[in-house]
């Protein structure tokens, strides 16, 4: 949608990770399909929908151990990033996306119901799972800003249309450090 925000006269473009050149989308019967995570798949309504998750059953720090990330540089990985940085520095502020970063990638490796419950459970993966994420897309992070990039765009959501999905302590014990030392 870079073109689309420069027509409107923004001062900002964006550009993120891609998917691997290796990478191929095969879809089943039903039509879903892996993601580089290994997330099955499916296109919803409006968004592409997580329907089974590669971390459903982790319980330990050796299950996040043996998770296996997509490959950080993979062929391919920052091609866009590189063309954006490139067409676009001189006359804007060049974002490089990092927004699922943290909790909203540990949600959707595990689950969300399971990871809240796990978290409010204090089970031994969650930290682990939140530390594997946030050191995954803190590379992310650095490859994009050797590509160029003039800032880091990351977050994540932690609230419903009421409230905050979790309790702030929750936050502040689990999470809070983890972004602290991202940033």
């Amino acid at each position: 949608a870079n073109e689309l925000r420069v027509a409107m006269g923004s001062d900002v473009v964006i550009t993120g990770a891609s998917v691997s050149d290796d990478f191929k989308i095969e879809k089943d019967g039903n039509g879903h399909w892996f993601n580089e995570y290994k997330m099955k798949m499916r296109q919803g309504d409006i968004y592409v929908e997580v329907v089974d998750y590669p971390l459903a059953h982790a319980q330990t720090k050796a299950d996040i151990d043996n998770y296996i990330f997509p490959a950080i540089d993979a062929p391919g990985r920052f091609l866009d990033a590189e063309k954006l940085v490139k067409k676009y520095h001189n006359e804007y502020l060049v974002f490089g996306d990092i927004e699922v970063t943290v909790f909203s990638l540990a949600h959707q490796l595990a689950g969300m119901e399971k990871l809240l419950v796990d978290m409010m459970m204090e089970a031994e993966y969650v930290v682990p799972l939140f530390e594997a994420c946030a050191e995954f897309q803190t590379q992310i992070g650095l490859r994009l800003i050797e590509k160029g990039v003039d800032a880091i765009w990351f977050g994540d959501d932690f609230g419903t249309q009421q409230s905050l999905i979790m309790a702030p302590e929750t936050f502040r014990t689990q999470l809070k450090p983890i972004y602290t030392q991202m940033i």
